[in-house]
């Protein structure tokens, strides 16, 4: 719990930008730094707008499908 609360304290102090700190990439850092693994490096940059965001989330089948396709098998 003291790693998700530290990981919280440094995520909140930094400002929304689409594609670079918003709330698909807060999930997939938070997933990155537990699981050493990046399950955005596929889509990580590839995007710049709310609609970018919604478009990716959308061909992915939602959010679970979008951080799960970054899982290693």
């Amino acid at each position: 719990m003291a790693q998700l609360g530290a990981y919280l304290e440094i995520a909140g102090r930094k400002p929304m930008a689409w594609g670079v700190n918003d709330c698909m990439l807060f999930a997939a850092d938070w997933l990155w730094s537990v699981a050493g693994q990046d399950p955005a490096a596929a889509w990580r940059g590839r995007y710049r707008t709310e609609a970018g965001a919604a478009r990716i989330v959308r061909k992915l089948g939602g959010m679970v499908p979008l951080m799960m396709a970054g899982r290693p098998p």
